[in-house]
């Protein structure tokens, strides 16, 4: 860590993965509690040794060399190890690093960084003696329980302390771009259950927000035992933003025993960024919040038991809030059939129903077992699609399992906050028109003829779409490439005349006025 890294320091990172250069950080106390040992190879130089005292004051082994360690009254074998030459500190980090583990929390090391022995001058606080021979030798007795005594008066507290406390290495904290934090993974994780749940996060430019989508998780009835973070090539400081919020919940995290890692990548599309993470997941349930989305504090806990209760659905949707006003959309959902409990899709679903119930599966409301994704191939990917890439997935689901669905309002799709959505730009063809074959490959034969009258009423809105960008051309192909279109006969009617009256803009301008002022 530090500013200024040298290119030599850069070279070395990238040929070998197990060297990291961070380059400046905001926080650098969760990085030291993290690591097993600190070494000061200094050689020439001069001025303060701060870097000695940080040390200290995590509670980190420090192995110097005697001008790293000049200034300060440490003693060899005391506070620290002084080695010289290059062998001789090998020798003490590695001793470091492979016993400090064994040794007890309160015999590692600490520090105030308000403690002065003489007027004027920082100096550490002086030692328990052998403390790097305890920190080295694992315990021959467990230590005796000894319960404290009320103290007779306050003590005063001092100015600063630094926590003590170790950083679980389950946390992975924000780096520069490019750079895959997936090396800090857990020490220790929780014992496999089969309610274990993954958040998938894709983020980009969402600094704003991301914050508030991280506090929604973590005020969850039932916790998830993972949160994986993918930065799809942000522009934005949301890595930083990040990077804040863990180092000020890592002690919740901790407590709650949760592995958060982040990821990340050039650009490439929420889909693949969903993808990456589930497959860096390792919990058996998967679930995909977008970076500026929130969840009701019982989501998991509801979607978790809905999974038990019934082992044959494949995953659990439920309803969501929509827009600043946070909008009910349970009504409407009830208005469609959509009960509580499990459900298979009919092969013969009235043809008004077919786009409704598909889409109720949203991808920040539903908890899908890590089968399916290994089944169906995950989220659409191809060109850095951003529209209709989850549907594409979604769609197979519904079409191969039986799913549990409650209309239950659990999420809050922030649509005001979302820069993809339809309504905020002027929207590509959907990947099942563009490539159905895989969708036709995937689909059970009993279900070939919803899946082509499907894909047929969603080119006929996306014609209409075309068409009213001025583009009829498009608009033509789009009918003639799913002919079953043809069967809707008024919506066909319809996707007809909106095409024929490109050609008379002025004509179409004076019927939408005429429409929607009636």
């Amino acid at each position: 860590m530090g500013s200024e890294p040298t290119q030599q320091m850069q070279r070395a990172a990238q040929q070998n993965e197990r060297i990291l250069v961070t380059g400046q950080v905001d926080l650098v106390l969760p990085y030291l509690q993290a690591a097993d040992v600190m070494v000061v190879p200094l050689r020439h130089g001069s001025g303060t040794r701060l870097k000695l005292l940080e040390a200290f004051a995590a509670g980190l082994p420090v192995v110097s060399t005697t001008k790293g360690a000049e200034g300060l009254a440490v003693v060899d074998g005391r506070e620290l190890l002084i080695r010289d030459g290059v062998e001789a500190l090998v020798a003490g980090w590695s001793s470091f690093g492979l016993r400090r583990r064994e040794a007890r929390p309160s015999e590692r090391r600490r520090c105030s960084w308000c403690d002065r022995t003489t007027p004027g001058r920082l100096q550490p606080r002086r030692l328990p003696r052998r403390s790097v021979s305890r920190a080295l030798q694992p315990p021959k007795h467990p230590p005796k329980f000894r319960p404290k005594r009320p103290p007779k008066c306050s003590p005063k507290p001092p100015r600063f302390r630094v926590s003590p406390m170790p950083l679980s290495a389950r946390f992975s904290f924000a780096r520069p771009p490019l750079l895959d934090q997936s090396r800090f993974a857990p020490v220790t994780q929780r014992p496999p259950s089969s309610t274990d749940v993954a958040v998938v996060i894709p983020l980009h430019n969402k600094a704003a927000y991301i914050a508030r989508t991280l506090n929604s998780v973590l005020a969850q009835i039932h916790l998830p035992s993972e949160i994986l973070v993918i930065d799809d090539g942000s522009r934005d400081d949301g890595v930083a933003v990040m990077r804040d919020w863990m180092a000020n919940h890592f002690e919740a995290l901790q407590r709650a025993r949760i592995r958060l890692q982040i990821f990340q990548q050039s650009q490439t599309g929420p889909g693949a960024a969903r993808n990456r993470g589930a497959k860096m997941a390792t919990a058996p349930l998967l679930v995909f919040l977008d970076a500026d989305d929130e969840w009701m504090p019982t989501f998991l806990a509801e979607a978790t038991t809905a999974l038990q209760a019934h082992p044959d659905c494949m995953l659990a949707a439920f309803g969501q809030f929509r827009g600043q006003a946070q909008t009910d959309q349970l009504g409407r959902f009830r208005a469609l059939g959509i009960a509580p409990g499990p459900w298979r899709l009919p092969v013969d679903l009235a043809a008004q129903l077919m786009k409704p119930v598909v889409d109720f599966v949203f991808s920040g409301a539903t908890v899908v077992r890590r089968t399916v994704m290994d089944q169906l191939g995950g989220f659409y990917t191809q060109a850095g699609c951003t529209y209709g890439e989850d549907t594409y997935f979604w769609l197979q689901a519904i079409i191969n399992y039986p799913i549990y669905r409650d209309p239950t309002p659990l999420m809050w799709y922030h649509t005001e906050c979302s820069e993809l959505g339809l309504w905020n730009r002027q929207a590509p063809i959907s990947p099942i028109l563009l490539h159905p074959e895989p969708l036709r490959h995937h689909c059970p034969p009993e279900y070939q003829i919803f899946l082509e009258r499907y894909l047929a009423q969603v080119a006929i809105m996306t014609a209409r779409r075309f068409a009213s960008y001025g583009d009829r051309d498009t608009a033509r192909a789009l009918l003639a490439q799913f002919p079953l279109s043809r069967t809707f006969y008024a919506d066909h009617a319809k996707a007809n005349l909106d095409i024929l009256l490109t050609n008379f803009p002025q004509l179409r301008s004076w019927i939408l006025r005429a429409k929607f002022s009636t």
